[in-house]
């Protein structure tokens, strides 16, 4: 009896998705409401390693921030995890509840990202792994990919895994320093956002390619932790062909750019200091002279107007007042809460 090409599960208690007694959403997709493969839907694997370079082996996953949790819980073993503050507040709390070993290192928001990462690799221990957010959340920062690959190079020779967070990649509007996702690192863990890219938020889809031993451990520990990525969420992604997942189309870099420079607009005589990122929806506010906090400052906003933000220390941001903002709304409401924001600092401010 010739064995099959591929394994077969037999360790999760369910009718095997190749039992089609359950007609598919659109003749080519697998079962939608079947378990998945642990590593992803393969069609959707294929279309997503073809809009790679060299169509890398990836494994899709209960969003992106699942990719990371996983991928700390496998390379904790070999030494302690560096993440960046401010950074991504996932990154924190994935560490507490799973109990890794892991130090911070700080950005520097006065100069280039890549500095603060060059320092933190050579301070780093050998046989751990680091974290590099690009594009960076909260901050929106971004670095360019020859300099990605050439820090990614540098951790590797110094015996640090890299893991790229490329979480919102897909979000990145205003520049040509960063590719749409085609570029990959060779020897790195990386982590997309598959919903984020389509603008699909709420499917929860992320993916990851890495090394083959180091991407099979990976999906191991996310299988066990989730029993892997939803197949109604994977059998929904529209399309055929190659999944160029992390490039916005032009008509939503348009919005996004548009939506920002409007923010910009809306508050530029309210003396408040914001940033003016080219990722992310969203901007960093910094309320001068105020007598508040960030969290003080957020539960005004959500108690007297109904708006809600995230206090700046939330993310490892120490300045007192800074409070992260979405901007990417309609006009609108974009014009309503800005207003309230600049209504709220002026009573505020002596």
């Amino acid at each position: 009896m010739t064995p099959p090409d591929t394994l077969i599960d037999l360790s999760i208690g369910v009718v095997h998705p190749d039992v089609d007694f359950w007609p598919s959403c659109d003749g080519k997709m697998s079962n939608p409401v079947a378990y998945p493969d642990r590593y992803g839907d393969p069609e959707l694997r294929a279309r997503l390693s073809a809009g790679l370079d060299g169509m890398p082996p990836v494994a899709v996953t209960a969003g992106a921030s699942m990719a990371l949790v996983s991928t700390f819980a496998v390379l904790q073993a070999s030494g302690p995890i560096l993440i960046p503050r401010p950074g991504f507040p996932g990154y924190h709390r994935a560490v507490k509840h799973l109990k890794i070993a892991h130090k911070t290192y700080d950005m520097s928001l006065q100069e280039p990202a890549e500095v603060s990462i060059r320092t933190a690799i050579k301070q780093a221990v050998k046989g751990g792994a680091i974290v590099i957010a690009n594009p960076g959340n909260p901050l929106g920062t971004l670095i360019p990919d020859g300099t990605v690959s050439e820090l990614c190079a540098a951790a590797l020779t110094a015996g640090i895994q890299p893991i790229l967070d490329e979480t919102y990649r897909g979000l990145v509007f205003d520049t040509d320093a960063i590719k749409g996702g085609a570029r990959v690192v060779p020897g790195a863990v990386q982590v997309f956002s598959l919903s984020k890219g389509r603008g699909l938020a709420g499917a929860r889809l992320g993916y990851l390619t890495a090394p083959q031993n180091l991407l099979q451990q990976i999906v191991e520990v996310h299988q066990d932790l989730t029993l892997g990525a939803s197949q109604v969420s994977q059998s929904a992604v529209p399309g055929t062909g190659p999944l160029q997942v992390s490039t916005l189309q032009t008509s939503q870099r348009r919005f996004l750019r548009r939506a920002r420079d409007r923010g910009r607009s809306f508050l530029s005589g309210s003396r408040l200091k914001i940033s003016n990122p080219i990722a992310t929806p969203a901007f960093w506010v910094e309320f001068p002279d105020c007598p508040l906090d960030s969290r003080d400052l957020a539960a005004r906003l959500r108690d007297q107007h109904g708006i809600l933000v995230e206090p700046g220390d939330k993310f490892g941001i120490y300045n007192r007042t800074a409070i992260r903002i979405c901007f990417a709304l309609p006009e609108d409401k974009a014009r309503w809460a800005f207003t309230c924001l600049a209504q709220l600092n002026q009573s505020l401010s002596p």
